[in-house]
């Protein structure tokens, strides 16, 4: 999983990755996403909580868009990362294995929209 800077952080950045959420996993988020308040946002990241928009998807309505904030252990710096939550009931069965699915397909497009955009920092786990 590929992570990026909170620093570079943009309200364009949070629109791209809307939109690859709502593509890749069949959610609403662009219909229900208001203004971004950049500002708000970062200060509620670098407080080391992460944020979360329900936008549903093809699996559930309950589905969400999580921003996650970790603290870099090199130079302290505040890194984030996308990730799908499929929000499902374990032993779902097919939808199961569709909330996986669609969290894997997500995850490979938001890693392929931070390495082209020169975004993308790599971790060690």
């Amino acid at each position: 999983m590929l992570k990026m800077r909170l620093v570079d952080l943009t309200g364009k950045i949070i629109e791209d990755v809307v939109k690859i959420y709502d593509k890749t996993v069949g959610g609403h988020g662009v219909h229900y996403l208001r203004s971004i308040d950049i500002e708000e946002l970062s200060k509620t990241l670098r407080s080391g909580q992460p944020i979360e928009w329900r936008f549903g998807s093809k699996v559930t309505g309950h589905s969400k868009l999580w921003i996650h904030p970790e603290r870099s252990r090199i130079d302290d710096r505040w890194l984030i990362y996308f990730r799908f939550g499929a929000n499902i009931d374990p032993g779902a069965g097919e939808n199961e294995k569709l909330a996986e699915t669609l969290a894997i397909n997500f995850q490979k497009e938001i890693n392929k929209y931070l390495e082209q955009n020169n975004l993308a920092i790599i971790t060690q786990p």
